[in-house]
């Protein structure tokens, strides 16, 4: 593991965030009970919580968790990119993925903290003490299990393209994803391509590849990898 100057200063102030109770959709409702106790105000209530997530938007909560003083650094979207991977790999959207506390309050039971499971909090902390080039790898081999040869020692960067700079070398996998879910979701980078000296050749992102195509967006961001960097 490399950790350069300014990386240790950026990840300097991050920690993952301890409650997403006011920055997490959910849904509750009261439980139905036969109460008893003949308070004008029940105090009895019980409540049930569904935790409804928008993973893109817990990536950020996620990735933009700066504590202490000073002023935040920029946002680092290979990270952020890297959370959102990782959550939808461990299916977050999920509401059992959720820790859901409930703490009894003056008028019945409130909610007291949701928190993510710790075997998927424990793969972004992890992640989080990696260098950018390293955190590629990472999620790549947790989506699929590998790494391909051909993307070891790449350096990867963030780079604003044309779409139709971008190609699939799956055509009949592009036609079978469903982009439903990232619709809206498609606003930092939108896939892990490598460059062949004209187009952009996807390795991971058919989904928001499609999501954009139908978008009809002109430019996106990807994250590029080039065979530049030395592995020591």
């Amino acid at each position: 593991m490399t950790q350069t100057k300014d990386r240790v200063q950026t990840f300097k102030h991050w920690e993952f965030p301890k409650d997403f109770k006011y920055s997490i959709d959910y849904d509750y409702e009261a439980v139905d009970k036969q109460c008893e106790c003949g308070d004008n105000y029940c105090r009895c209530e019980e409540i049930n919580v569904t935790v409804k997530p928008n993973i893109s938007d817990v990536a950020r909560t996620i990735a933009n968790n700066y504590v202490g003083k000073g002023k935040a650094p920029k946002t680092n979207e290979i990270f952020e990119y890297c959370i959102d991977r990782i959550l939808r790999k461990d299916a977050a959207y999920e509401p059992d993925s959720w820790n859901v506390d409930i703490d009894q309050g003056y008028y019945g039971q409130e909610i007291k903290n949701i928190t993510l499971n710790d075997f998927t909090k424990n793969k972004i902390i992890e992640c989080s003490k990696l260098s950018d080039n390293e955190m590629i790898e990472f999620v790549l081999k947790n989506e699929y299990g590998f790494l391909l040869p051909q993307l070891e020692g790449m350096s990867w960067e963030i780079k604003t393209v044309n779409f139709e700079e971008l190609k699939t070398t799956n055509k009949e996998y592009t036609k079978k994803v469903d982009p439903s879910s990232y619709e809206k979701e498609i606003d930092f980078p939108i896939g892990v391509y490598t460059y062949d000296g004209i187009r952009h050749r996807i390795i991971d992102g058919h989904h928001r590849y499609v999501a954009t195509m139908n978008a009809k967006k002109k430019k996106v961001k990807i994250i590029c990898g080039t065979k530049n960097r030395k592995l020591i």
